[in-house]
């Protein structure tokens, strides 16, 4: 009924391999729903190409109280320690992408809401990432 084979993938998306990767150049940096047919929750997503056209992306989902506090009790955690931990995480993930482009110094970014944050990240990132190519490893 399921089967995997050895044939090459039919589809258009040439993923990029685990590990390391070089070259790698940032080509778009987005606030857009985070299904390609426009539906789902808008996440800030990140859009990397190899010199050999293989594709990985990066997305980034709002963090929602409500979500975190039905995990935190599903998960047995205290719901404000996971809230933390949760922004923590994900602002020191954006802020590692934006530093490969910027210096630390450079990079201010606040929002009042996620659609905002969203936009200033990208307004503070500009095209600071156009022709760079970086070092990313996938895992």
């Amino acid at each position: 009924m399921f089967e995997i084979d050895n044939t090459p993938l039919k589809r258009g998306y040439q993923p990029m391999p685990a590990g390391t990767n070089e070259n790698v150049q940032l080509k778009r940096v987005a606030y857009e729903p985070f299904k390609n047919d426009g539906t789902g929750d808008k996440v800030l997503k990140f859009e990397f190409e190899d010199e050999g056209g293989k594709q990985f992306t990066h997305s980034e989902w709002e963090i929602v109280p409500d979500r975190v506090k039905q995990n935190a009790k599903a998960w047995g955690h205290d719901y404000r320690e996971l809230l933390e931990a949760t922004m923590r995480d994900t602002t020191e993930r954006l802020k590692h992408i934006m530093s490969c482009y910027m210096p630390y110094k450079d990079i201010s970014v606040k929002g009042g809401n996620w659609a905002e944050f969203a936009q200033a990240v990208i307004d503070n990132l500009g095209d600071k990432y156009k022709d760079v190519p970086v070092r990313i490893k996938l895992i």
